[in-house]
C-alpha cells in the first residue's frame, strides 16, 4: 500500500474495479459527468480546504484503451478525458502538489500513437503536469485492486513501470515494480483490474 499525503481529494469512477480510495474528502464520479464539471466540482472541493490547496489528487479510474487494446489513450473518468479535452485540468492550476493517477497505462506510449497526440500517453501525463503545475505519477502497464481493502489515506501498489512528472511536464523519474499480473492470473485470483 501507498501513503497518500493528506488533506487529498480522491476522486473514484463509479465504474472502477475494486473499492473506492478514501481521503480527507471524496468524490464519486458518475459515467455522465463532463470534464468540465468534474474540474469544477474538484475545485470547490480544494476551496474548502486549509490554505485553499491539497497535497494530492487521486484519480480512481479505468484507462483508455484503442480498438486493439493498447494503453495511453487517457482515462475513463465521467465521460473521459484523453489529448482532446485535457486542457480541463488548467482549472486545478497552483491548487495542488501531487495527482496520482491509478487507471492503467495512462503514461503508456501506444505503438499505435501519434507523438504528441492520440495514443501517447506521456504526452497525455506530461500535459496534466504542465497545466496543473504538479508533480504526476502515472503507470504504463495493467493495475489491479487487491480486494482485501485498503484502509483510508492509501492505495493500492503499483504493478509495472511508474512514471513521474514535474510540474513542468518533465519526465523526471521511473520506477520499475514487478509486473506480476496477468488478466488469466485476475481472474483465478479474484483480482479486479483498471
Amino acid at each position: 500500500m501507498i501513503k497518500i499525503p493528506q488533506p487529498a481529494i480522491a476522486v473514484n469512477s463509479l465504474n472502477a474495479p475494486g473499492q473506492a480510495y478514501s481521503m480527507w474528502s471524496r468524490y464519486d464520479v458518475g459515467e455522465s459527468f463532463d470534464p468540465s464539471y468534474i474540474m469544477n466540482r474538484i475545485l470547490s472541493m480544494i476551496a474548502t480546504a486549509p490554505e485553499g490547496r491539497i497535497r494530492a489528487l487521486v484519480l480512481n479510474c479505468h484507462g483508455f484503451t484503442n480498438i486493439r487494446g493498447e494503453y495511453g489513450y487517457g482515462i475513463e473518468l465521467g465521460t473521459g478525458i484523453d489529448i482532446l479535452n485535457v486542457g480541463c485540468f488548467k482549472i486545478l492550476s497552483g491548487k495542488i502538489d501531487l495527482i496520482v493517477i491509478t487507471a492503467c497505462g495512462t503514461s503508456r506510449i501506444s505503438a499505435s500513437s501519434t507523438s504528441g497526440g492520440d495514443g501517447d500517453g506521456h504526452y497525455f501525463t506530461s500535459t496534466i503536469a504542465r497545466l496543473t503545475r504538479a508533480k504526476v505519477v502515472a503507470c504504463t502497464e495493467m493495475q489491479v485492486h487487491d480486494p482485501s481493502g485498503i484502509p483510508p489515506y492509501h492505495i493500492d501498489e503499483f504493478e509495472g513501470l511508474v512514471t513521474v512528472y514535474n510540474e513542468n511536464g518533465q519526465l523526471v523519474n521511473q520506477i520499475r515494480h514487478p509486473s506480476t499480473y496477468y488478466l488469466e492470473n485476475l481472474v483465478e485470483s479474484g483480482m479486479h483490474y483498471n
